[in-house]
């Protein structure tokens, strides 16, 4: 389990919430990244407030942008190892997960 700050519906501040997430294994095509710094950006705002809706709806993670390390690996993905640095950021019409600062399964 890790933390995470989720929002569950649109609103001002009071809708994000501290939660414990569980994290299932990296999927085919999917890493998973250890982060040392993430960030959180205008369109996660933009989601939480609802003037976009989140890309796989409600509830979503905020923090779409980080870098870290590469802790594990899905089927499939051959051109990134175990331990590679990573700079991530997904536009939202790609995020599949969020960034939480402690890992992440994108």
């Amino acid at each position: 389990m890790v933390a995470a700050v989720r929002v569950h519906k649109a609103g001002g501040p009071e809708v994000l919430t501290y939660e414990d997430v569980d994290l299932p294994a990296p999927g085919p095509g999917q890493i998973r990244i250890k982060h040392g710094a993430c960030g959180v950006n205008f369109i996660d705002t933009y989601f939480r407030e609802g003037m976009y809706p989140p890309p796989n709806g409600y509830p979503f993670i905020v923090g779409n942008e980080g870098s870290g390390d590469v802790i594990a690996v899905g089927s499939g993905v051959t051109d990134i190892k175990v331990g590679t640095a990573s700079l991530q950021w997904r536009p939202s019409a790609a995020m599949r997960r969020s960034a939480f600062c402690r890992l992440t399964a994108p």
